[in-house]
């Protein structure tokens, strides 16, 4: 999400503790910053937090997205099913393994994967889909759990947005299925740069050859791995370094994710009853990590585009900015594509107010009213 150019309140900034700069300070001490027992650390600490059968830590969430699909064996003449409104990195992870992304629309509700929708676009082609837990709210798992089952496919949970947040009291990451985490600088918990791969131990195992250029064994004092190259691998990894901050981070987790939490229940309560505006619903036998906060605008109470909400909320000093843009409809990806029409009205009617943990009482306020005194430029 891009800052609010000039704006008093930062759209985003990342939550750090003294414990962080401490852990990152003792880290650079040791010596080890390259991938080390550091990295093999929270890979343990972030499998036992989403309750992942084994974790991958790598250079970035895009990089776990390339690493699941090699994993799974997806490459060309296959098809992925994504939804349209969702990080460019992913559906290019599915172009960059020579398959064919398709998208799928959302539900109108969750802005996740309509499973309904999924189903329709199966075909002997199919060989992956990927929910997106959009903004933290979990995409329905057990709906697509029964059409992958019927139809043979692999699911790559999108959880970018998700770590912390619970599917009928299971943490995301805890399906068995290959899951995507990141930890940008934007992100619930950061390693500046970073991400993770979740998953069953066995296709880990594959993916894990592309960190260290496909020796088996990762380790070797000699400095010559001989015979235990087992494939050209790349280096996809996390550095030690990395690895410090993001175990730091991790321990802070629930404290980062309950100063979302409150300021999207001010949000919440805030702009509740304003006739043109819809608040972020969460269903039933889940919760949300409330990485993004999300209002959008009711079409039927206004002419307002979302790009103009955002300008007004600017120009009296407040933040706003838009999440995605539907991949659908850039230049790379927009030949041949079908009509998305709930991405299509949605994704123009949504726009994310910041929620970093940090944002003060006089902040929130500040942002509340520049929202309010927006609509009633609109």
């Amino acid at each position: 999400m891009v800052d609010a150019v000039g704006s008093e309140i930062p759209q985003f900034r990342p939550s750090f503790a003294e414990s962080d700069f401490a852990a990152v300070s003792d880290q650079l001490a040791t010596g080890m910053v390259a991938r080390g027992t550091a990295a093999r650390l929270f890979e343990q600490r972030i499998a036992a937090r989403v309750g992942a059968e084994t974790a991958l830590a790598t250079s970035s969430g895009t990089a776990a997205s390339s690493l699941a699909f090699a994993a799974l064996g997806v490459g060309r003449g296959d098809e992925v099913l994504t939804p349209s409104l969702t990080c460019l990195g992913v559906v290019n992870a599915i172009s960059r393994a020579g398959a064919t992304p398709v998208f799928v629309d959302i539900d109108a509700e969750t802005l996740t994967l309509d499973p309904d929708a999924a189903a329709a676009a199966v075909t002997d082609r199919t060989r992956a889909m990927v929910p997106v837990h959009y903004a933290g709210h979990p995409a329905d798992l057990d709906a697509l759990a029964t059409l992958a089952t019927e139809r043979g496919l692999h699911i790559v949970e999108d959880i970018a947005h998700g770590l912390g947040a619970t599917y009928r009291g299971r943490p995301l990451g805890s399906s068995g299925n290959l899951g995507i985490l990141s930890f940008h600088g934007t992100k619930i918990i950061t390693t500046g740069e970073g991400g993770a791969l979740v998953g069953p131990g066995a296709l880990l195992d594959r993916a894990r050859l592309d960190t260290s250029f496909g020796v088996v064994a990762g380790e070797h004092p000699s400095g010559f791995p001989d015979e235990d190259v087992a494939e050209p691998g790349l280096k996809f990894g996390m550095s030690d370094l990395q690895a410090a901050l993001g175990t730091n981070q991790l321990g802070r987790l629930d404290e980062l994710l309950g100063a979302r939490r409150r300021t999207a229940q001010f949000y919440n309560a805030r702009f509740a009853g304003h006739p043109a505006l819809r608040i972020p619903v969460v269903g039933d036998d889940v919760t949300s990590s409330w990485h993004v906060y999300t209002l959008r605008l009711r079409p039927e109470e206004t002419n307002a585009t979302a790009e103009q909400f955002i300008r007004a909320i600017r120009s009296h000093g407040g933040a706003a900015a838009h999440q995605f843009f539907p991949v659908h409809l850039t230049p790379l990806y927009r030949d041949g594509q079908p009509a998305l029409p709930v991405t299509e009205r949605e994704a123009f009617l949504i726009v994310s107010l910041p929620i970093f943990p940090g944002l003060t009482d006089d902040q929130l306020d500040r942002e509340a009213s520049a929202v309010e005194a927006a609509l009633a430029d609109l």
